[in-house]
């Protein structure tokens, strides 16, 4: 089942997919915790059932250099298949929160296992649990909060993540790191196509329960604004009308405001190109005995010049060697003269060689962005 959710924060729409884990009897409901329906489809009332209180995280959001996030807000959202939101808090001037909330869906006496107390009528159900400020991305994605909230004794916990039990609180901590905001212009191009309604932000590693990062409407001013970007991941544009048309992907390694511009391709594809980026003027290889890295991540030779094509403003960029304290002499100097000729060869103003540095190091890191190839379907 599919929900799209609106963000409070930014009014983007986020495309959420629950998992099914108990047939589809009950009735969704708000925090409130209104009416349920038994196993023959009569409506149970939960009376006397305290399910808004009943749930319980605490922790602290810091951010990538260990100080405290003030403001930060940190959401629960709840239920099988359709996740509600059911709970909400901020985080005060230590970082710290805590936070109060229910189930997304109450559940009859046929949700739970043979002679197990369903007092609460929450059984066992997904507990998503985020925190977001803006300017900031979490750093993992979230993936601490995939979460699964029950009542005590309940044996039908789904093994995938940690359990918030009833009654009980449980300690959850988030980082949030530094992310960047990324402004799409449509351009109609030679096809005078015209811009799809929405534009969503597809990805390998996306945060829990999401099959999109994100998805925005277009603007009065017909351009798209994301914005909370996760920077060191690859992403790419999908056209909201038609999902399965998707752009080549594009990896922003540093926070900061992006322009790209965005078109239709002949054959129907998305194909962008970088307006406007953040300036930064180190790259960095490093190589050692056991393989090579490009801007801390692992790569091959015959991998390494896709990488450099995308580089931004390669022609006002130093390319910076390292070699490791391992690698042999003669090694060392072949590799060095390979980089130096590819340096060379796609127009780096400038070859560097530095000393030996950590497998994942960095120079200045760059925005790394492949070139556009003609729509991916």
């Amino acid at each position: 089942m599919r929900a799209l959710l609106k963000s409070a924060q930014n009014g983007a729409w986020i495309l959420v997919v629950g998992l099914l884990l108990f047939p589809l009897s009950a009735r969704s409901i708000d925090s409130t915790g209104r009416a349920a329906l038994d196993s023959h489809g009569r409506l149970e009332q939960p009376q006397g059932r305290q399910t808004k209180t009943a749930f319980l995280v605490e922790g602290r959001v810091t951010d990538d250099q260990g100080r405290a996030v003030s403001g930060a807000v940190v959401r629960a959202c709840c239920g099988i298949g359709t996740l509600r939101q059911t709970g909400e808090a901020k985080t005060d001037a230590n970082g710290a929160y805590r936070l109060s909330f229910g189930p997304g869906v109450l559940l009859g006496s046929a949700f739970y296992p043979p002679g197990a107390s369903n007092h609460l009528g929450v059984g066992c159900q997904f507990a998503i649990i985020s925190a977001t400020k803006s300017g900031y991305f979490m750093r993992d994605l979230g993936r601490e909060g995939d979460l699964q909230m029950a009542e005590p004794g309940n044996s039908l916990i789904n093994k995938h993540g940690g359990v918030v039990w009833a009654y009980k609180p449980y300690h959850l901590d988030f980082v949030l790191s530094p992310a960047a905001r990324l402004e799409v212009r449509w351009q109609e191009g030679p096809l005078r196509a015209p811009s799809p309604p929405t534009l969503w932000l597809g990805g390998k590693e996306l945060p829990p329960a999401q099959n999109v990062l994100a998805g925005v409407d277009r603007q009065a001013d017909g351009r798209f604004h994301f914005d909370e970007v996760p920077i060191g991941r690859a992403w790419w544009f999908v056209d909201g009308a038609a999902p399965g048309v998707k752009s080549a992907p594009f990896r922003l390694t540093q926070p900061g405001n992006y322009l790209l511009e965005l078109k239709r391709t002949y054959d129907g594809g998305l194909e962008y190109a970088v307006k406007r980026g953040q300036a930064r003027r180190f790259v960095r290889l490093v190589v050692e005995t056991h393989g090579i890295s490009f801007q801390g991540e692992s790569t091959t030779w015959k991998e390494l010049p896709a990488l450099l094509i995308g580089v931004l403003d390669s022609g006002h960029t130093v390319f910076e060697f390292a070699a490791g304290r391992h690698l042999a002499s003669g090694e060392a100097a072949r590799a060095q003269a390979r980089a130096k000729l590819l340096a060379q060869q796609y127009g780096f103003e400038s070859f560097s060689d530095v000393e030996p540095k950590p497998w994942k190091s960095k120079g200045s890191p760059t925005l790394i962005l492949p070139p556009p190839r003609r729509g991916n379907r």
